[in-house]
């Protein structure tokens, strides 16, 4: 998947405790377009609006669109297993 875009600031850091990983989320600038799958790293992709989200999304992911669209900035939000709706840490 490649998409030229303008990075206009961090939204926040998200670490999953459960496995070592942090995702560092961006805001960005960017053509909103059809979404090209290379299928060798991504095997599905769409657009959807905020309020339309898919159910399978994970809680972390869910929050990090929540986040994203109430406009609130994160320093880091710490999720402890794989539902944990994640805690915000000042």
């Amino acid at each position: 998947m490649s998409v030229e875009i303008e990075i206009l600031g961090v939204l926040g850091t998200y670490r999953r405790e459960y496995d070592r990983n942090i995702n560092v989320v961006f805001q960005i600038d960017g053509p909103i377009g059809q979404i090209e799958i290379d299928g060798s790293e991504v095997l599905d992709a769409a657009l959807c609006s905020g309020g339309d989200l898919p159910d399978a999304i994970s809680p972390r992911t869910r929050r990090i669109v929540q986040d994203a669209l109430a406009g609130r900035r994160s320093r880091l939000t710490l999720f402890s297993t794989p539902v944990d709706s994640g805690v915000e840490i000042e």
